[in-house]
């Protein structure tokens, strides 16, 4: 059982005249900002894509119409798993603390949990280029993503890709590439989709490079003030837990199955130990998080 004396033991003692600890400001809610988030009052929750109607086909005077069915796409399932942290302090060290210090521990408590909230989210973009996968068993990120039935459509292509290939430092050029790329995508039966990128996410490490792509009317490439037909077009993102300093996507309000779960918020829970006298602090939460359909966002791993 932890004391904390051997660690916090100064603040047995009286005469302290600063007392300094980890004070640091958090940043914002970031996942919210990227994420899907919803509620679940299940132990998991199974996510279908229907992939629609391909083209009407010509009717000829007095033939019979063509009939065509709707397809189920594949299936995501979202198994929410328990995430907790405790910590405990003995009576005599309550009793001894000058400064009220460990009666301030369980709001840093609450602290590591919103950081695991903002780690577990991420999730899905940090490995998106290798371990998650979709519905359709694909990395989240691929050039090969299986159309169901592309023969019906305008596109007649087997595969998609939501990956800018060759892969590119972010730059006007490769932006162009990935909107080109974003605004190409079609459905399971080869339909075009109306939606349009409108958020740039990007690590710390990015976010200058992007204000000068973003808001730059000329082309910061350029030395002959050509237009820079990419200004003002998305709004940066920096998201301080992507795990690459170089990976950037491209995503939108009107297309995400990106998705986190909340199936129970962070439950703040204190005993007292009847023998030792102890107080024991626990954390616990219940959370998910994963992607169903690539479309709607398109990824760079240079």
């Amino acid at each position: 059982m932890a004391t904390f004396r051997g660690n916090f033991g100064e603040l047995l003692a009286p005469g302290i005249d600063n007392l300094m600890k980890d004070s640091w400001a958090k940043h914002p809610e970031e996942y919210s900002q990227y994420a899907t988030v919803k509620t679940s009052d299940r132990a998991f929750e199974d996510h279908h894509r229907l992939a629609g109607f391909g083209l009407a086909r010509k009717k000829n005077e007095g033939a019979q119409v063509t009939y065509d069915d709707p397809l189920m796409g594949p299936a995501k399932r979202y198994i929410h798993d328990t995430y907790a942290l405790a910590f405990q302090v003995t009576q005599e060290m309550m009793d001894d603390d000058q400064y009220d210090v460990i009666q301030g521990f369980p709001k840093d408590l609450a602290k590591s949990m919103r950081d695991t909230v903002e780690t577990v989210a991420i999730v899905p973009l940090n490995s998106g280029f290798s371990s998650t996968t979709t519905a359709d068993g694909v990395a989240f990120f691929s050039a090969s993503h299986p159309l169901q039935d592309p023969s019906q459509g305008a596109v007649t292509t087997a595969t998609q890709s939501n990956l800018l290939n060759p892969a590119a430092q972010l730059s006007v050029t490769s932006l162009q590439d990935a909107l080109i790329l974003y605004e190409n995508m079609v459905d399971e039966r080869g339909l075009r989709i109306a939606i349009s990128p409108n958020k740039l996410f990007i690590p710390v490490n990015l976010q200058f490079t992007a204000a000068k792509i973003l808001q730059s009317q000329f082309d910061p490439n350029s030395g002959e003030n050509a237009i820079n037909p990419v200004y003002n077009r998305l709004t940066p993102v920096v998201l301080h837990y992507l795990s690459d300093t170089n990976n950037w996507f491209l995503g939108s309000n009107e297309e995400n199955s990106l998705t986190f779960y909340w199936r129970m918020r962070p439950k703040m829970e204190q005993t007292d130990d009847f023998e030792t006298g102890s107080a024991k602090f626990k954390c616990t939460m219940r959370i998910s998080a994963g992607v169903t359909d690539y479309r709607g966002w398109v990824g760079s791993n240079p």
